[in-house]
């Protein structure tokens, strides 16, 4: 196997966040256009992930850089821009809180801001407040995609006539706790959920830039 064969390239919005933080701490200003780039390759993603899980209820599957589609046809889909919180509670361990934290309209309106910086760029001087403005809002694009990635729930429940609801959550490999899911049920188990609609996310969600 040659080096080619055994380099890869994660595209899940975890990854895409990870090597968006990496370029952000470099000094170096070339690496702040690396980072937007990445940022913008979460973004998309996390919409893809979103899409993915609805199969059943979405109309259309925009191109992955059609980030501006595809946040209606969420839209369309969701009819509400806000966070869904669900605790599974089985019977003989302990309840587990999941969160869905959507790609709301400012998180697509910082993508959209990016790439106005995704050109060849005439000579900016380093104390120019261009660089400065850039680097804001890298860092504010970076902190809302970062809450987004932190939600494990693909789709908020949606609740049948019957009470009943079925949810998709994702698996992050890289996370530092594991969830022994096994413990939970397997797909198409019933058990009890308690649904609710925060105003924000959690206190303890901090961001790591």
């Amino acid at each position: 196997m040659n080096q080619a064969e055994t380099l890869t390239y994660s595209t899940s919005s975890h990854s895409y966040l990870r090597r968006a933080k990496t370029n952000l701490v470099q000094p170096e200003p070339r690496f702040m256009f690396y980072a937007a780039l990445e940022l913008r390759g979460c973004v998309e993603a996390r919409q893809d992930e979103y899409l993915e899980a609805q199969v059943r209820y979405r109309q259309s599957l925009p191109r992955s850089w059609q980030v501006g589609k595809k946040a209606k046809e969420l839209d369309r889909i969701f009819s509400q821009d806000k966070i869904s919180k669900i605790t599974i509670a089985p019977a003989m361990v302990p309840s587990l809180t999941v969160y869905h934290i959507p790609v709301g309209k400012h998180l697509v309106n910082c993508v959209d801001r990016l790439g106005n910086y995704l050109h060849a760029v005439q000579f900016q001087r380093m104390n120019d407040p261009w660089w400065m403005d850039f680097k804001a809002l890298l860092l504010e694009t970076y902190r809302a995609a970062w809450i987004v990635c932190q939600g494990s729930l693909l789709c908020p429940p949606f609740i049948s006539s019957g009470g009943k609801t079925s949810v998709t959550i994702e698996v992050d490999q890289n996370q530092e706790r594991q969830v022994d899911w096994r413990a939970y049920g397997k797909p198409g188990d019933m058990v009890d959920v308690h649904v609710d609609y925060p105003n924000s996310p959690p206190l303890e969600w901090v961001c790591d830039l």
